[in-house]
């Protein structure tokens, strides 16, 4: 629907409560967002995206910029993302959280953070990682540009994976003859 796709094994709507569950293998993409976890619940709220639980090695990853190869990436126990308007306005990830994420200006990459805590909580401004904030527990590196340029892959989590069969509208509507 417009900008969210899902793909899964099992999924229940339950309409009264307007509460997509997702389960076996679920996926979902938002724009250059990708996001995956053993279940994902969707929540609406007046027919538009509110909220999205992903429980259970929750993954997140969004193109950093038009860089190849760049993507932040956010992992834990459990990934929440807020929406407002239909647009992504934060993440939280719970238990277990490690997000990388790059900081990019106009010659490229300038710098990249690797950081752990109980509990990351990023929010998105533009589009955007606005800020970072680790809680509990908090570990972070820091990578100088130069030593990630030509290097991305070699930064990226051990669950990254990008998944290249994303679902497009008309997919669902070809009529085989």
């Amino acid at each position: 629907r417009g900008r969210l796709a899902i793909a899964c094994n099992d999924m229940k709507y339950f309409p009264n409560d307007s509460i997509f569950i997702l389960k076996d293998v679920p996926v979902i993409w938002f724009e250059e967002n990708q996001i995956f976890a053993d279940s994902v619940a969707v929540f609406l709220k007046n027919k538009s995206l509110n909220e999205l639980l992903a429980v259970r090695n929750a993954f997140l990853l969004s193109r950093a910029d038009s860089i190849a190869k760049s993507y932040n990436q956010i992992m834990g126990d459990t990934i929440i993302l807020y929406f407002s308007g239909n647009e992504l306005d934060s993440v939280i990830s719970i238990d277990k959280a490690t997000a990388f994420y790059y900081l990019i200006d106009s010659l490229g990459i300038n710098s990249g953070y690797k950081s752990a805590g109980d509990i990351i909580k990023i929010t998105v401004e533009n589009k955007k990682v606005g800020s970072v904030k680790v809680l509990y527990g908090i570990e972070s590196l820091y990578y100088p540009g130069k030593m990630l340029t030509g290097r991305q892959n070699e930064y990226n989590h051990p669950r990254f994976k990008i998944f290249e069969h994303k679902p497009k509208r008309e997919d669902y509507y070809k009529i085989k003859k």
